[in-house]
């Protein structure tokens, strides 16, 4: 079993010198050696605070540069990240955050939002904000002696890795906890059945938000384990987004078909923009066919539809989605059997 911090680690040592992260609202950017120098202050900062093995802390931000770090961090910790929707309102997130028993958490510079969390966590908990506000602690003060730390001790497998949520549509948002022992399959699924090629060549643009599964394992993971470069979209903008990939050179995507339908319909497409794209995936929502035949004339990439990022990153797959959008195959670690109405896992 591999854990987060494994595979990022093992890739830093690959190419430490290649760009790991770039950050779109100021002009931050680090290689993957500086990346690993930064976890280990930000992660002695927060074992300062009280956060080892086995905590549960709560990050509540859009997909912002210190949220990457800080994640990673905790990962270095052993401690388990609990991402949750940063949109909510200050009393849902409060509510989440009590019923995790969360022992940290990292929030926005909302004044409303420091007082419900901190009300919600242990005495004594951190909690961080990225800014100043009354209440919360400046995450930039969250950096510790990084030789103090302890060499990483690997989780078991069966010990929790992260806590996502669910959408929220019946009620509160509920939390689904990750083992250790998943995460590496849900990051070395993105070969086999998305296409994509470990190295250096890989600049994966961040569309999909870190607090779900497609932005977290398909972005952001997928990138730092692969030796590619993850450039941050801290806010989705259709004509943004049109803009960064040209700017960047953009080879990889993958996110939800609501996003692709706004860029090709922002006010600065061209397709010409488009150019650098090599491999796009979807996955959380089937696809209009006209939207699928219009983006398979226009940019120079292979599609592929992904199924069942939520429940296992890939459950099913079609490597071929274009003329055929609602066709789904087995991958690697699937099964696909037909049971009467109302069976059982033996029918």
């Amino acid at each position: 079993m591999h854990t987060t911090y494994d595979l990022v680690w093992y890739a830093a040592e690959r190419t430490p010198d290649h760009l790991a992260i770039v950050d779109d609202r100021t002009d931050r950017k680090l290689t993957y050696r500086q990346m690993m120098l930064e976890v280990d202050i930000i992660a002695a900062g927060l074992s300062e605070r009280g956060i080892k093995s086995g905590s549960r802390f709560a990050t509540v931000l859009p997909n912002f540069f210190e949220h990457c770090l800080v994640i990673l961090a905790m990962a270095r910790l052993g401690a388990a990240p609990a991402m949750i929707n940063a949109r909510l309102t200050p009393a849902e997130i409060a509510q989440l955050v009590a019923d995790g028993d969360m022992d940290g958490a990292i929030i926005l510079p909302n004044g409303d939002v420091a007082a419900a969390v901190s009300k919600a966590l242990p005495d004594g908990a951190p909690l961080l904000s990225v800014g100043d506000v009354l209440g919360a602690e400046d995450f930039e003060a969250c950096r510790g002696d990084a030789a103090s730390l302890a060499p990483f001790a690997r989780p078991a497998p069966q010990e929790l890795a992260y806590i996502f949520y669910t959408s929220g549509t019946t009620g509160l948002p509920k939390g689904v906890e990750i083992s250790q022992r998943a995460t590496e399959g849900r990051i070395t699924w993105v070969s086999p059945m998305g296409g994509l090629r470990i190295g250096t060549h890989s600049r994966i643009l961040g569309l999909a938000p870190i607090s779900h599964c497609i932005g977290f394992y398909g972005n952001f993971l997928a990138a730092l384990a692969y030796n590619g470069t993850y450039y941050i979209m801290s806010q989705f903008d259709p004509a943004r987004a049109v803009d960064m990939i040209a700017e960047h050179e953009i080879t990889f995507l993958f996110t939800v078909p609501t996003f692709f339908a706004g860029m090709v319909q922002a006010p600065n497409y061209n397709k010409v923009k488009m150019v650098s794209l090599e491999l796009v995936l979807f996955g959380g929502a089937s696809i209009p066919p006209p939207l699928l035949a219009q983006i398979d004339r226009e940019w120079p990439a292979t599609f592929r539809h992904i199924f069942g990022t939520t429940e296992t990153m890939c459950s099913l797959y079609n490597p071929t989605p274009v003329g055929q959008s609602t066709r789904l195959r087995a991958g690697l670690y699937s099964r696909v059997r037909v049971i009467r109405y109302g069976g059982g896992p033996d029918d």
